[in-house]
């Protein structure tokens, strides 16, 4: 192949990969929905407890809408309070405790830990490994149920 003709076919192939390249990254433009309203739930269980009151709620709910509790007290209050539509979620006896702060937790230490795990997880596991692994264990938490 002639020297000049190859240099312009180089010349264009990388143009063509670059138009590509740049292609990909522009946005689509799509028509959007509107974002819906977030969902009304009532969440029953068999027992609650507020923080509010020594003793231990029976046949209480949490009104909640999207990830925010609208709403504690008698299920039958909570039920007149909720939208038309809300779902209901029974936990059966499960015990409920809207607002818990989990004041006292390790999110850089994993595990049942002995005195060598410490040592091992604290001295010898990288910064970043240790940060992954903590933002595994936060994701945990939230899954769990605790938001503080």
């Amino acid at each position: 192949m002639h020297p000049t003709r190859n240099a312009r076919v180089r010349r264009s192939s990388a143009l063509g990969l670059l138009a590509l390249a740049l292609g990909a990254g522009a946005p689509v433009l799509r028509a959007q929905a509107p974002p819906s309203a977030p969902r009304a739930t009532i969440v029953r269980a068999a027992r609650l407890i507020d923080g509010v009151s020594d003793a231990v709620r029976q046949s209480h709910a949490l009104l909640v809408e999207g990830d925010r509790i609208l709403a504690v007290g008698p299920a039958t209050e909570v039920a007149r309070r909720a939208p038309a539509g809300a779902v209901e979620l029974d936990l059966g006896d499960a015990t409920l405790l809207p607002g818990l702060i989990d004041a006292h937790t390790h999110l850089l230490l994993q595990g049942d830990i002995t005195q060598q795990d410490y040592d091992e997880q604290l001295l010898k596991e990288s910064t970043p490994y240790r940060t992954i692994r903590a933002t595994v264990a936060a994701r945990t938490a939230l899954l769990n149920g605790f938001t503080t």
